[in-house]
């Protein structure tokens, strides 16, 4: 469907070690979205969603590169729908009026899972930056 990549850099004043990055990130995603498995470096997830069924699932690599206090982060996320996304479209054809909620439902998951994302960097800046 799409491709979400983010670039984040921290700097600090002690040395950071790719592990506990990693699993910095992991436990901000397992805490912010549902259905979270990881496998190294890659995860699956798909948004929280209070209301509606979740239709969007993520697919996603992390990648870290440590120097001494230096670190660049790299995430990789494609979404991608998931058999709640179909369903919604075959009983559409019975209730039209389902797409349009089916649309708004897409648009505000795809767009809380980017401000997730987004919000890993201030995440990582809090526990890792310098002051």
């Amino acid at each position: 469907m799409s491709e979400i990549s983010y670039n984040y850099q921290i700097k600090s004043d002690e040395n950071l070690e790719e592990g506990k990055i990693l699993n910095e990130i992991q436990n901000y995603i397992e805490k912010e979205f549902n259905k979270v498995s990881f496998n190294g470096n890659d995860f699956t997830s798909s948004v929280k969603s209070k209301i509606l069924n979740p239709v969007i699932k993520f697919n996603g690599n992390i990648d870290i590169k440590v120097k001494e206090n230096k670190s660049k982060i790299f995430l990789n996320v494609s979404t991608k729908q998931n058999g709640w996304f179909w369903f919604e479209i075959i009983v559409g054809f019975f209730f039209p009026v389902l797409w349009v909620l089916l649309g708004i439902q897409w648009y505000t998951q795809k767009n809380k899972s980017s401000e997730l994302f987004n919000n890993i960097r201030n995440h990582l800046d809090s526990k890792f930056s310098s002051f």
